[in-house]
């Protein structure tokens, strides 16, 4: 820190040798304040974690303006986080739902695919992410070639995910592709124990295939 701070004296010490008085000096204040600043930096992040506490908790409770208000207080402290963009973006999109006004629907559902987007772009593989960004294009914004993309590579990541398959399935039956959707649909059924889901799976299949 001395030698940064040395570095950045008055342009009228360029070129020359800064005695040991002046460094001296500037040991003395860095002593001074590094306790300051290290205390700050520590603030902030406890600060961070409080206002992510918060905008989850208020996710939870369908809370969803105040939880972006806080969910943004957090991205101000650390603009790099992957989790708190998904959450934003899930705020963003339950917001949207929301609102009376078209435009203002409009402006959030795109902040909302935003979000997702940037939360990817540090976390490729993040499945909250690719699952909610998939769940936003094919249902609010009727893009669901766009949405198949991230439901490839989240189910590459996890086969199991049932409700990524369901989601592909649909995916592909608005996009036409009817074999697709029957093997994700067949998929399901060799995949999950849960009775229910795969008569839910079974039932979509025979619908599909015009069976009884």
């Amino acid at each position: 820190m001395v030698d940064r701070m040395v570095e950045l004296e008055d342009t009228m010490f360029v070129g020359q040798e800064i005695g040991d008085e002046r460094i001296q000096e500037i040991e003395r204040e860095v002593r001074r304040y590094r306790e300051r600043v290290d205390q700050q930096v520590q603030a902030n992040g406890q600060l961070m974690i409080y206002y992510r506490m918060l905008g989850i908790r208020l996710l939870e409770r369908e809370m969803y303006g105040p939880a972006r208000q806080a969910l943004e207080q957090a991205l101000e402290i650390t603009p790099a986080n992957a989790q708190l963009h998904a959450y934003y973006a899930a705020a963003a999109a339950q917001s949207a739902k929301g609102s009376y006004d078209s435009a203002e629907r409009s402006r959030l559902f795109r902040v909302a695919e935003q979000a997702y987007e940037r939360a990817l772009e540090l976390d490729p593989n993040m499945r909250q992410a690719l699952y909610g960004l998939a769940v936003l294009l094919v249902f609010e914004l009727e893009r669901p070639a766009d949405a198949l993309p991230h439901l490839d590579r989240l189910l590459e990541g996890q086969r199991q995910h049932i409700d990524g398959r369901f989601l592909r399935a649909y995916a592909h039956v608005a996009l036409g592709n009817q074999q697709e959707a029957v093997a994700d649909y067949d998929a399901i059924i060799d995949l999950t124990r849960n009775a229910e889901v795969r008569r839910q799976a079974n039932r979509l299949r025979s619908q599909l295939l015009g069976e009884r």
